[in-house]
Formats: structure tokens, sequence, C-alpha cells
């Protein structure tokens, strides 16, 4: 069938076209076992852990790192000596899982990464339940979708930058910090954030080909600055479709990007 897709338009619109009144969902069986496979050391080690586990035969439905304490690489001097934590899941039958987990905790162990053993969870109550809470719980919650191979490029501090250079010092407070290198998405829950820090991790996302928003901000900081980032090309696309399908303008209006 020839046309747009306004199914799919309309979902991803996020409120600002329309809204959703009636949903048809696919489901699967939940797994039969789930177990997260653990390792900790400092970020390098675990960025090149995460591209193994990704690039090898192993089938994880996570792989996602976080730090052990809230002193993250972006807060403090010692950012290069902070150890983190990086979960593999692993969900499928029994045999299947128990034989994956071995094999990735010998990867992670090869990686020079210091193994933390392996726990079981629950499909329906996952195992980040602390991390969303932390997040959530700051007054600023950032997040960047970035390509796989630039997820950690975001995370890290450029080779370089001296004490004046580096923003990440002065002007970020982070309270926790997730990366999700299985589908290229870091989160960010922030007490504090400067103007000038928020363009430039703009600036830092879109030169690694990705793109940035705050899903949650102070009120006084939306009023000034677009919590979707600097513009971009598309957006007037996105404009002209919101005026033609939403004309008097009812549909979430503070949602739609570049325009406050």
């Amino acid at each position: 069938m020839a046309g747009y897709d306004l199914g799919r338009l309309l979902i991803g619109s996020a409120g600002t076209l329309g809204f959703v009144t009636q949903l048809t969902l696919r489901v699967s069986s939940l797994p039969e076992a789930c177990l997260a496979v653990r390792g900790c050391g400092p970020f390098d080690r675990i960025a090149s852990a995460a591209a193994e586990v990704l690039r090898g035969r192993l089938e994880p439905a996570l792989v996602a790192a976080s730090p052990l304490n809230r002193a993250t690489p972006w807060t403090g001097k010692e950012r290069d000596e902070t150890a983190w934590r990086l979960t593999v899941g692993l969900e499928g039958f029994a045999e299947t899982v128990e034989a994956q987990g071995e094999r990735c905790a010998a990867l992670l162990a090869g990686c020079g990464l210091e193994g933390e053993g392996s726990v079981a969870y629950s499909a329906l109550d996952g195992i980040f339940a602390d991390n969303e809470r932390a997040l959530h719980g700051s007054p600023f919650l950032l997040r960047a979708d970035l390509p796989l191979d630039m997820v950690a490029e975001f995370v890290k501090v450029p080779a370089g930058a001296s004490q004046a250079q580096d923003l990440f010092v002065q002007d970020l407070f982070v309270d926790d910090l997730f990366v999700d290198f299985g589908c290229g998405r870091v989160r960010a829950g922030l007490s504090g954030l400067s103007g000038e820090a928020w363009e430039a991790l703009c600036s830092r996302a879109r030169a690694l080909d990705g793109h940035i928003l705050l899903e949650k901000s102070p009120d006084d900081f939306r009023r000034y600055r677009d919590v979707y980032g600097p513009p971009v090309p598309a957006w007037t696309v996105m404009h002209r479709i919101k005026d033609a399908l939403d004309p008097n303008n009812i549909f979430a209006p503070g949602r739609m990007p570049g325009r406050k």
C-alpha cells in the first residue's frame, strides 16, 4: 500500500498530533530463565567488554552499565579510576541461559573485568529498578540516543581536554548515569545543569551523529531553552505536518521541538 504510514506518524509524535484511543499489542511468553552476568572495572574496559558481547555469539537481552557510586566520570577529578558495573542480561530457556552465562562470564574476565558473579531476575520487574528511581528523582533527566559505536565517546571526556575546557567538571552535577550499549542510549539524572553545559552537550551529541533531549527539567530552564536541543532541518517538516493536522494547536503544544 502506497503513501505515508500515518499510524507510525501519530504514535511517534509523542501526543503532538493526536492521542491513542485503541491499541493492539503483540505479546510473547515469558522466558523460562533470566540471568544477569556482571563485571566491574574502569569505563574503557567496560566499553570494550560491551562491544565484545554485542559482536560475539551471545544473544543478550540487554547490555548496560552504570557507575558503582554516584561519583560518575562527569563529576570529579578521579573520573578515570571510577569503577563501573557492566550488566549483561540473558533470557530464554534455562539450559541455554546457563550455558551462555558461563561463556559471558569468561568473556568479561578476558576483557579485564572483575567478576561479580551472576544473579537471576524477574522478566516482569527487570533488574534496573534502583537506577530508574535514582534517575527520575533528579530535577533534570537527560537522554542521548547515539550510534552504537559512539556511545562510549559521548560518555568519555574528550582526549586532551584541560580542566578549563572540561565542562563536565564545573557545569554538570550528575546524580546518576545509565549507559545502554545495546540500544545506543545514555541517560543521566542531574541535580544541576547550566545553559552553557546544555549547549555543549547538544553540540557533542550532534558531532557524534546522535540526538539529545531533556525528558525532565525545571520550568525555569524550559522557559529559556529548547529541551530538544538545537534545531535540525527535519523540524521544519514536523512543524508543517503539525499545522496541517492540528491547526488549532490543541494536542500537546509544548512537546513540539522548536516550539516552546
